[in-house]
């Protein structure tokens, strides 16, 4: 883009890329070069616009600027963000709207020409990150959007902010306490964000029949690796299988938070007074330009450029 593309309707955009094993994929669905793109925003003030998003976010070089504004329940951004060389993407998310980032190639966000394992789709990677995101007052990010019962213990999402702003938003993951571990959090130190909510939509453990407050599942997993001793972080009420839960976070004072259970308050039962504990899926709902992208990561991974 030169100049400034002003986008001041609902706006929707799905791209797809296709691999062939041998040359590099690429699908953006949106990417500044030496301009300005302002979706859901006149730069400053939220147009109150539903923009839904599949596909990478870019900008490249100085001088060139992504404003994307998701601050409606419906919006979302399904996708990854990328800056090289001075270009800026600024993100906010809020009130319900969601930034789903994605851990696999589907976009070929880790196309990398000197490791032929990123010449699939199929490829995936455990760490995220971006530059910058201004997160609140319900704003959603969401490392379990594309599968309802992934078990960190096999494939664990690390998701690194380097400078995140606001308060109250919320991080949704996954976790196994029987193994110790969880999706992660990773916050810089140049952040404003004074609080966020963890929330905890799968543990293996919710899958089990007969669970009650006395048996909630517990143990300790990391979910915040790092953050400003500022910022608090504060579990939120969630369902699965039936169970309601709150997690329950440890402040060890350094930066880092864990996960010490999920402290069971409620479990339902059917109208015949049976407690259901196993159906077969979870109550709470699982989940719901190209070209001129394609020299974005030529020499580097995401948020890995040179």
């Amino acid at each position: 883009t030169q100049g400034i593309v002003q986008m001041l309707d609902n706006v929707n955009i799905v791209v797809s890329a296709t691999a062939d094993g041998i040359q590099q994929f690429r699908a953006g669905a949106l990417y500044a070069s030496g301009g300005t793109i302002n979706v859901g925003t006149d730069g400053q003030a939220s147009l109150g616009k539903k923009i839904e998003l599949q596909g990478d976010i870019g900008a490249k070089d100085d001088g060139s600027l992504v404003n994307v504004m998701l601050d409606q329940p419906a919006s979302y951004l399904q996708g990854n963000v990328a800056e090289q060389a001075g270009g800026v993407v600024n993100l906010t998310v809020s009130h319900g709207a969601t930034w789903k980032p994605v851990y696999d190639n589907r976009y070929g966000s880790f196309y990398d020409e000197n490791d032929i394992n990123t010449f699939s789709k199929q490829y995936f990677i455990h760490e995220n990150s971006l530059n910058r995101l201004t997160l609140s007052d319900g704003g959603i990010v969401d490392l379990a959007w594309d599968d309802a019962t992934r078990d960190p213990f096999v494939n664990q999402r690390i998701l690194t902010i380097s400078t995140l702003t606001g308060d109250g938003g919320i991080f949704k993951l996954h976790s196994n306490l029987a193994h110790g571990i969880a999706d992660q959090i990773s916050i810089g130190a140049a952040s404003t964000a004074q609080n966020a909510l963890i929330d905890v939509t799968y543990d293996p453990a919710l899958a089990s029949p007969g669970l009650t407050p006395d048996t909630s599942p517990a143990g300790e997993a990391l979910v915040v690796n790092a953050s400003p001793l500022s910022m608090t972080f504060t579990g939120k009420v969630d369902s699965y299988n039936l169970y309601t839960y709150t997690p329950q976070l440890r402040n060890n004072n350094d930066g880092t938070w864990t996960l010490t259970s999920l402290h069971i308050t409620n479990v339902e039962v059917d109208p015949g007074g049976t407690i259901i504990t196993s159906p077969s899926a979870p109550v709470r709902d699982a989940g719901r330009a190209g070209a001129a992208l394609h020299d974005l990561f030529v020499h580097g991974k995401l948020n890995n450029l040179q």
